[in-house]
């Protein structure tokens, strides 16, 4: 049971990643993923309310 805490005390993945960064640019990138949230909520509300135009009606086929 020889846990070595280096091992047990480094994060893996992506969130290693995360701890690499400084203060200011975890700032940075929290800044822009909410400017990205907002965007696509904005785009999702904006898609639900258009409603579509109503088409013409289409002319009846003559028959020769």
């Amino acid at each position: 049971m020889s846990a070595q805490p280096e091992e047990a005390s480094t994060p893996r993945g992506p969130w290693k990643l995360w701890f690499y960064l400084t203060k200011e640019e975890r700032r940075l990138v929290l800044g822009i993923l909410v400017l990205a949230l907002i965007g696509l909520a904005a785009r999702y509300m904006h898609l639900r309310n258009q409603r579509p135009d109503p088409l013409p009606a289409a002319p009846a086929a003559e028959i020769r």
